[in-house]
């Protein structure tokens, strides 16, 4: 749950402000506790980090499902809407064979791959 904060809640109804709307941030602060612990642990198990020096630290919002599958499907409750997200920084790989099946997916057309395991309701949505 801390790994995807306000984003991992499941549900929020229409009355309460989305975690999309909380959340308009796209570059966070480095955790700077967090990124020191990790450097400290790899110069425990690999000696050649003993003395690096850390020369820039970055923090970024990725869009990642709880599964680490994306989401390529319809979106029963929106007419219309045809999802493709939480590919996790792998879009460009991705990209070309998701934006097939997402095309064919809103245009009704036989997909090339089965869309099962993209589906939305994996979520019970």
């Amino acid at each position: 749950r801390s790994f995807f904060g306000p984003l991992g809640r499941h549900r929020w109804s229409e009355q309460q402000t989305s975690p999309f709307e909380q959340m308009r941030v796209m570059d966070p602060a480095p955790d700077a506790r967090l990124l020191d612990d990790i450097l400290a642990s790899a110069r425990k198990v690999m000696p050649a980090f003993e003395h690096a020096a850390v020369a820039e630290r970055w923090a970024g919002m990725i869009d990642v499902m709880p599964d680490e599958v994306p989401v390529i499907d319809r979106v029963p409750s929106l007419p219309g809407l045809t999802l493709a997200t939480g590919f996790s920084g792998h879009g460009f790989g991705l990209g070309p064979g998701a934006g097939l099946l997402a095309a064919q997916i809103a245009s009704g057309r036989e997909t090339a791959v089965s869309p099962e395991p993209f589906r939305l309701a994996r979520f019970g949505v």
